[in-house]
């Protein structure tokens, strides 16, 4: 009886026919393809801090675009203390931070911060053991350049936007 069965759905086509009811099914669905240098999807990482429209946003979690420093958004004070943490947990050894005693008050703060962006990643190592939260994912996917040098982020450029450069043909 088996061997029936399979010997008719040989000659009737049943396992083409399933597969072309699939096809078709998709063919009824509303397209999701993205004609990616004409439309660009806004992609929200984690909870991110919109300075313009003094808000944060909620995200997918999902995403793990460019690094970036966060600073408080009520004080403006820089979050990142300069433990080193995201330094020595780096796998790629890409994050170098150099740290020292603030001059007023007791803490500590960093006096460097060199992120190397093409040798990352994007674990999001650094943002889970960061005990501040200073260190975050942005939305940042075009990261393509023509140098080398434009991969290196010092602290000046991680706590704001670096310029995306468009290229034209």
């Amino acid at each position: 009886m088996k061997l029936l069965l399979q010997v008719l759905r040989k000659i009737f086509f049943i396992d083409l026919i399933q597969g072309m009811a699939v096809t078709q099914g998709y063919f009824a669905r509303k397209k999701v393809t993205v004609q990616y240098p004409r439309q660009r999807i806004d992609i929200h990482s984690r909870a991110e801090y919109l300075p313009e429209k003094n808000l944060y946003v909620e995200g997918s979690g999902r995403f793990r675009g460019l690094l970036r420093l966060m600073k408080n958004p009520q004080t403006g004070e820089e979050l990142c203390t300069g433990c080193g943490l995201c330094m020595r947990i780096c796998p790629d050894h890409c994050i170098e931070v150099v740290g020292e005693k603030k001059a007023e008050g007791k803490g500590r703060r960093h006096q460097s911060f060199k992120l190397d962006i093409h040798r990352c990643m994007f674990c999001d190592l650094c943002v889970e053991v960061c005990p501040t939260g200073a260190i975050v994912s942005s939305n940042e996917y075009e990261l393509a350049t023509y140098t080398r040098d434009d991969f290196i982020y010092e602290i000046g450029t991680l706590y704001t936007q670096p310029p995306i450069t468009r290229y034209k043909k």
